[in-house]
């Protein structure tokens, strides 16, 4: 059953009582460690050796744009080359697996004085269309570099196994499904299994001033419900509070946020990032909200963000969002995977133990689409 506004809020309430406990001491520990992660190096590599790892946003060489046609964006596709050298990369730092993201609303975005945002209208038809064309680039570079595209965790863990990365796609934004819910079963018999509602073109999705989301309209309602259904996860990443809260109340499954921040308690530190009421919200559907890799302060800000998260809403509910080669003009503090075991081993100095580090680098991932596959097979 969906969760009802007063059980949404108990558990709201309840995720903000439990990181109560944590606050005061993850912080502490890291500013206190800063000089022995060093030591924790080969525990690291050891670690990663064992558990599931997984990145929950990623778009290596910038792909969805590769030969993407009447586009007005002017990031352009780095190359083949960079595509299998971010792919060396993650088995070099170990990192097994990634959610992989088509882009839909590339082709009409633009550099506006205000940042990015859509310059033009899509054409009738023209985002189904970019959707397909967008998977069908990324199956060929998968296919060519011998990664695995996979479904479930045990994909996954039977391609780390045989040596190899695995690619869960996702997709970011929902411009494609227009007017037709039904369009979900479709992108899940393409191999995606993680829906970002918005990204930065207004679609039908939410409510928009044109601008900005400010909540989900009806369709966007009947497909949240439709995902659930067919285990199609719901990824909030760019959705503004409205938008989250309303999707947390309808939502019979966990609900994710792939690349985020959460605001220090001054909103000092990245002031786009979300409040950390709004991070209860996702975490109090049981879901997951992965550290984004664009900061500033190198390795050391990117844990320091990520312990931060852990203090707001509790080690169940954090992973890693690198937004691979997404970033843009962004400083990224995690902008290659050889430095994941670094990355490892400063949670360890901080004072996590290793099933939490395990939790963050993918285990808790792990659970929400074993979760999204189980709640599908009982529908």
């Amino acid at each position: 059953m969906p969760l009802s506004r007063r059980s949404a809020l108990s558990r709201i309430i309840a995720a903000g009582a439990a990181s109560f406990f944590w606050q005061p001491n993850r912080l502490l520990a890291a500013q206190s460690a800063t000089g022995s992660w060093h030591h924790y190096l080969d525990q690291a590599s050891d670690l990663l050796g064992r558990r599931f790892s997984l990145d929950m946003h990623m778009h290596p060489a910038l792909f969805p744009v590769k030969d993407i046609p009447r586009s007005s964006n002017p990031r352009p596709y780095r190359g083949d080359d960079v595509f299998a050298a971010r792919i060396q990369g993650m088995r070099e730092g170990q990192m097994w697996s990634g959610f992989f993201s088509p882009v839909v609303d590339a082709p009409v975005l633009g550099m506006t004085p205000q940042g990015p945002a859509m310059v033009r209208p899509f054409e009738r038809g023209e985002a189904w269309s970019e959707f397909k064309r967008q998977i069908a680039v990324l199956d060929d570079l998968l296919r060519r570099n011998d990664v695995v595209k996979a479904a479930t965790v045990a994909d996954v863990e039977a391609a780390h196994a045989a040596g190899k990365i695995a690619a869960i796609v996702s997709c970011e934004g929902g411009d494609h499904i227009e007017d037709k819910p039904e369009r979900v079963e479709e992108m899940v018999a393409a191999g995606v299994r993680s829906l970002q509602i918005y990204h930065v073109a207004p679609n039908s999705l939410v409510k928009t001033d044109g601008t900005r989301d400010s909540g989900l309209s009806d369709i966007g309602r009947e497909t949240l419900q439709e995902m659930n259904r067919i285990g199609l996860l719901a990824d909030l990443a760019h959705a503004s509070f409205e938008t989250t809260a309303e999707a947390a109340e309808i939502t019979t499954q966990p609900i994710l946020s792939t690349h985020s921040l959460v605001r220090a308690a001054d909103g000092s530190a990245h002031g786009f990032g979300m409040t950390a009421e709004h991070a209860r919200i996702i975490a109090a559907t049981g879901g997951v909200i992965g550290t984004f890799g664009g900061v500033g302060g190198g390795m050391a800000g990117f844990i320091e963000h990520t312990l931060r998260l852990i203090d707001t809403v509790g080690i169940d509910h954090v992973g890693i969002g690198t937004d691979m080669d997404g970033t843009g003009n962004m400083p990224a503090a995690f902008d290659r995977y050889p430095l994941l075991p670094e990355a490892t081993a400063r949670l360890l100095a901080s004072g996590l133990d290793e099933d939490e580090v395990a939790r963050v680098i993918g285990g808790n991932v792990a659970r929400v689409l074993d979760d999204a596959q189980a709640g599908a097979n009982e529908s």
